[in-house]
């Protein structure tokens, strides 16, 4: 009995420690993560990636970073309809909390695809997504809302160092557009 008892005892510890492992390791990534634009409960549009640099802890146990890259020009992704007024979300696939997310709408760019101007800063209410029925974060969601018009959107996200982990890190900024009617 006691054997037993030990025996579930030590299965117990070990697919803790594993799934413990595996959620550490989910935070290393060797590249900046995918993001996505979601409006009411559908994606709309997969953002376009413009500029990163990206910092991870390698297998070889060694920081490596990336970058800094940046695209030739801005490549827009084609305009997506979405309702103004109503909530609209950039979706971070990523189970790091972004440090720092800003989004910025500019009306019009130059024939070289360059936003004019220094554009509008847009608000954002951050919040992370669940996915699984023990509260597990999955994902970071961001929402804003947006006026009437065509808007090209920059979404710059930032991970900080982290203090003595092996998380990744880095900046990174990707391009949507979209139309509010």
């Amino acid at each position: 009995m006691l054997r037993k008892l030990l025996a579930i005892l030590a299965g117990v510890v070990l697919a803790v420690a594993f799934v413990g492992a595996a959620q550490a390791a989910s935070f290393i990534s060797s590249y900046p993560p995918p993001e996505s634009i979601k409006n009411q409960g559908n994606v709309v549009q997969q953002t376009q990636l413009y500029y990163y640099r990206w910092t991870y802890f390698s297998d070889t146990g060694e920081w490596v970073t990336i970058g800094p890259w940046k695209a030739s020009r801005y490549d827009w992704p084609q305009a997506d309809r979405v309702a103004s007024g109503r909530r609209v979300n950039v979706v971070v696939r990523f189970k790091d909390k972004p440090d720092q997310l800003f989004v910025t709408r500019y009306g019009s760019v130059y024939a070289n695809g360059g936003p004019r101007g220094s554009g509008t800063k847009v608000p954002v209410t951050l919040y992370p997504i669940k996915e699984s029925p023990d509260g597990y974060v999955s994902k970071w969601g961001a929402y804003f809302k947006l006026p009437p018009g065509n808007h090209r959107i920059t979404i710059r996200t930032g991970y900080f160092p982290p203090d003595s982990s092996h998380h990744s890190f880095g900046v990174e900024t990707r391009l949507a557009h979209l139309k509010a009617y």
